[in-house]
Formats: structure tokens, C-alpha cells, sequence
């Protein structure tokens, strides 16, 4: 009888690093000689991840929604899907940023009724910065209860980006997940490193067959995010809200970057793949909270050229207006 096809899920909130981590776990199971296969999840109706990873491997996507939510019924069929057109020996899930890991445990035990998979490890990442100000700020905010709902889901917390707070302020998130989470393992992190040990060295059975139930706190009352029908409502993590937007020309770089710089604090999280006038090649955007990152990419494959805006209470308008204008010959943004 063969072994389970073990499956590791990545949560954790918008910008918290869990593509990095992504990366870094599919280099070193192919390092090892594994055969790794991913399923991405998107908010938004475009995958940005997938497409730019620097490892070719067979990889699915769920998007327009959270894995937690109206995709979760698709799940276990992606994942039969995977494993007959690949056989991979690994499969990890990257969720929303908005995902629920109890849902997503869920859906993916379901999908050993198909076939033989294993769910390993829940691992979620943690911005620290992000804890930090949301801790301070916004004590019972919805997004306090999903960042600890998120916690609470996991039995390995990763607080990365740990170097944007410093050591004392470190140590006192830590003891904050640790009060949503007293069984889970936590671990600092900058940039991911030394976290994939962690995901990737839990000793397989551990979850295996064992059921979980939404947490109340993230679904609308009188709700339930059941795979049998009807279909559940949308869990109340839909404060937040993507809006994409495709490309019709190149644009601006310096333009591009003031944009950025102006964009309300609504905006939570920015990212897309651009191509800038007078460039040979795309970027890759990554914005977070005000900070923003541009690299050049060569992806192995054609790629869209669009940008995916993810926030609370935003204009969507405003947006278009905006990007219309960098596409325009006048690109100033004010």
C-alpha cells in the first residue's frame, strides 16, 4: 500500500510572507529530490503568486473567493486532480490572506476520500509589524479577531519580519499568540528564514482524519461554511475586498511609484506584475501598509501584466480613475 501524499497549509493575513515561505519550502523539497505540487489560493480573480515562482513545478489555483468559503467544495477535487496528473509527494496549500485554517483542514481531509493525502502541518505567518500596530490600534477590530482566529488555527505560528519591532516588543507578540495559542509551536523569523524546518519536519499522522468546525467568530451569524449545499455565505471576512485591474499599456516607473506613495491607508495590500515604459522587462510589485517593493522578473511563462488592490472601504473609482491616468501620456499622479 502506497504512503499518503502529505499536505502542508500556509495561513496567515495579507503581507505576513507567506509566498516567501512558499518558495523557500518548495527549494528545499526539491533540493532534497521530492516532487512537490502547490495549490494557490487568490482573493482576486488572477493568481499573481503562481506564475512567478522560481521553481517549475505543477501547481493549481482557486480564485474569486477563499478556500474557506465558495472554493472550498473545489479543493479536494484539485488536489485529486494534482496527484493523478503529477503524482507529487508533497502537496502544499498557500490560502488568502483572509482564509480561515480550520475551514481549510476541513476541505482538504475531505479530499482523502478521493485519494490518499495526509494533512501534515498547519503553519501560520505572522507579520509582527502588522500584530504590533494592530494590537495597539484596533484591539477588537475585525481584523484583530482574523489575525487571531488565524493563530488560533494553527499548531506552528511563524512571527516574521520579527526585525521590524525589535527584541522586547518581539517577545511580548509572542506572548500574545501564546495566549491565543498555548498548544502551537511560535517561532521568530526574518524574511522566512528557518521557518521551513519547522513546516516541513512534522511528523506525519498527526491531524490525520480529524475534523474541525469553523471558528463562530469569522462567519455571519446563522452561518456555516458546510461542503454540502446550499452553499454557505460569505464568512464576515468580507470587510475586505480585491480589486483588479489588467493593463492596457506600459506606464511610468517614477509615476508608478508616487501612486503608491498616495494610496489610502485603506489599502492594505498591493501586488501585481507591471511593465514600465522604456523596460525590457516586468516587475513584480509588493506593497504592505505603506511599504513597497519593485523587482525586476522574468517569468518562465506569458504572464499578465495587472495589479491587484486588497483593502477595507476603499473607491474602487478612484482606483481606475488613477491607473487610467498612469496609462495616459500624462501620467503625474495627484
Amino acid at each position: 500500500m502506497t504512503s499518503p501524499v502529505p499536505v502542508y497549509v500556509l495561513a496567515g493575513f495579507l503581507g505576513s510572507g507567506k509566498t516567501t515561505l512558499l518558495r523557500l519550502a518548495i527549494d528545499a523539497l526539491v533540493q532534497s529530490g521530492r516532487r512537490p505540487a502547490v495549490l494557490i489560493n487568490e482573493i482576486g480573480d488572477v493568481d499573481i503568486d503562481g506564475p512567478i515562482l522560481e521553481r517549475e513545478v505543477p501547481r493549481a489555483e482557486v480564485l474569486s473567493g477563499c478556500v474557506c468559503c465558495t472554493g472550498s467544495g473545489d479543493v479536494p477535487l484539485v488536489i485529486e486532480k494534482l496527484c493523478t496528473e503529477h503524482n507529487p509527494d508533497a502537496i502544499l496549500i498557500e490560502a488568502s490572506g483572509v482564509a480561515n485554517p480550520l475551514s481549510i483542514v476541513d476541505s482538504v481531509t475531505d479530499a482523502s476520500f478521493l485519494r490518499r493525502v495526509e494533512l501534515v502541518r498547519t503553519i501560520t505567518v505572522v507579520s509582527a509589524p502588522q500584530l504590533s500596530a494592530t494590537l495597539r490600534s484596533h484591539p477588537e477590530g475585525k481584523l484583530f479577531r482574523l489575525l487571531r482566529d488565524q493563530a488560533r488555527a494553527a499548531d506552528t505560528i511563524i512571527l516574521n519580519k520579527s526585525d521590524g519591532v525589535g527584541r522586547e516588543e518581539s517577545n511580548r507578540l509572542q506572548l500574545a499568540l501564546r495566549e491565543w495559542n498555548a498548544g502551537a509551536a511560535i517561532a521568530s523569523t526574518e524574511y522566512g528564514r528557518g521557518a521551513v524546518p519547522l513546516l516541513l519536519e512534522a511528523k506525519p499522522g498527526r491531524m490525520n482524519h480529524r475534523r474541525f468546525k469553523p471558528l463562530p467568530i469569522l462567519f455571519e451569524e446563522n452561518a456555516s461554511c458546510s461542503l454540502s449545499p446550499p452553499k454557505p455565505k460569505h464568512a464576515t471576512h468580507s470587510f475586505l475586498k480585491a480589486h483588479t485591474h489588467y493593463f492596457r499599456a506600459p506606464i511610468a516607473r517614477e509615476s508608478f511609484e508616487a501612486y503608491l506613495a498616495g494610496l489610502p491607508d485603506q489599502v492594505y495590500r498591493v501586488k501585481g506584475i507591471v511593465r514600465f515604459k522604456g523596460d525590457d522587462t516586468l516587475s513584480l510589485v509588493q506593497y504592505c501598509y505603506g511599504q513597497s517593493h519593485l523587482s525586476a522578473i522574468r517569468p518562465r511563462q506569458a504572464v499578465q501584466e495587472v495589479i491587484v488592490h486588497i483593502g477595507e472601504g476603499f473607491s474602487e473609482e478612484r482606483i481606475e480613475e488613477a491607473l487610467a491616468e498612469l496609462e495616459n501620456e500624462n501620467t503625474n499622479w495627484k
